[in-house]
């Protein structure tokens, strides 16, 4: 799994946080404070990597 929001592939050790009910995972305490400051920028970012 990759880290919304630095890329870096997601190891067994990791973060989690919460948004609108739903959890996810990043891989530190530095990209969960990021996520955590703008979710969603991160998950527009997500969007557009699946279509």
């Amino acid at each position: 799994m990759k880290d919304l929001v630095c890329g870096r592939e997601i190891g067994n050790k990791g973060e989690i946080t919460i948004h609108n009910g739903k959890l996810y995972q990043v891989c530190s305490v530095g990209c969960r404070w990021a996520f955590e400051m703008n979710p969603e920028q991160f998950l527009k970012k997500d969007k557009k990597l699946e279509k």
